[in-house]
């Protein structure tokens, strides 16, 4: 089975950061050839809806710890799909039990309200979240990757052929939403994987240049080797006019994939003018109109009216 897109300047520009495509393709591939069966490990209903404990492999046995959740007494075969990828949880070892209602925010719990919506939706830990706990000098060390983002994006890819295994739906209609760091990564899943026919966002992406004057680590926060991208720093100095690319070419290798971004307008991490900007120069990408941008009046956080909407938008293209 093969997803692979055809090389796309803009990712090829952004891969100098975050990790080259074909090295994201040549290990999924790999890793692919020689992988178990996803393990369904135990199962409960909560309030009717059904929450699996789910493991898949990726670059070590039994390596990514999951949460699949999904309408009780439903044939899941017939029901949209969608990847939930959590914030950068308080405390991290929340992990994907946030998106699914378990704990954390409530205002987050996109996997578990998507449930109730009708959708089978899976939800992922990120690397150092939840109960995932690789040793971060493997990752770069004996696995090669360029960044954690860049081993994220393999286990999103991954995930989403865990997602066809347990279901047994082998069409590529799969959606993916995130908050944040989620929200990152749903983005970059979006722009490297053709399955994804829907991506929600939430408070997830400014420019570099943006994110330098607003965080209070400056760029050195994209930075950092245990979470994301650290060639920012070892390449490119941590100076934002050394980087070879920015979110624009993200959302250009998105297109015209329907594409929904809500950017708070008090956001103190991903600027709202920022995301904006860069949205609106986008849009012409999409001339469909499948490009929805929503600026909240609020912090870093995913509304209540802007859940609803990016679930109707969701969902409404995967049925």
């Amino acid at each position: 089975m093969s997803t692979q897109p055809p090389a796309r300047q803009p990712l090829e520009r952004f891969g100098q950061i975050l990790g080259a495509p074909d090295f994201t393709w040549s290990r999924v591939e790999g890793i692919r050839a020689r992988r178990s069966p996803v393990a369904r490990k135990a199962k409960r209903v909560l309030d009717g809806i059904v929450v699996e404990r789910v493991v898949f492999e990726a670059d070590a046995p039994e390596e990514v710890p999951c949460l699949l959740l999904y309408p009780a007494g439903i044939r899941i075969a017939a029901l949209p799909l969608v990847l939930a990828l959590h914030q950068t949880t308080e405390p991290a070892d929340l992990g994907k039990a946030e998106p699914a209602g378990l704990a954390g925010d409530r205002g987050l719990a996109y996997a578990l309200e998507l449930a109730r919506k009708g959708a089978v939706v899976l939800a992922p830990d990120y690397p150092l979240f939840g109960q995932y706990q690789p040793d971060i000098d493997r990752i770069y060390e004996e696995w090669g990757y360029a960044s954690v983002s860049q081993k994220g994006l393999v286990n999103h890819i991954l995930a989403l052929d865990a997602l066809q295994e347990i279901t047994g739906r082998y069409n590529p209609v799969i959606g993916v939403i995130g908050h944040s760091l989620g929200g990152s990564n749903a983005l970059f899943l979006a722009a490297h994987d053709p399955r994804i026919a829907a991506c929600v966002c939430s408070a997830g992406y400014s420019s570099f240049s943006s994110y330098a004057r607003h965080h209070p680590m400056g760029l050195a926060g994209w930075a950092l080797r245990e979470k994301y991208m650290p060639r920012i720093a070892d390449e490119f100095e941590t100076r934002v006019n050394r980087l070879p690319s920015d979110f624009d070419d993200v959302l250009a290798a998105i297109a015209p994939c329907p594409l929904f971004i809500s950017a708070p307008t008090r956001d103190d991490t991903f600027e709202c003018a920022s995301a904006r900007e860069l949205a609106e120069a986008a849009t012409p990408l999409w001339p469909g109109g499948d490009l929805v941008l929503k600026t909240p009046d609020a912090g870093h956080s995913f509304p209540d009216a802007e859940r609803r909407a990016a679930y109707d938008f969701l969902l409404g293209r995967l049925i």
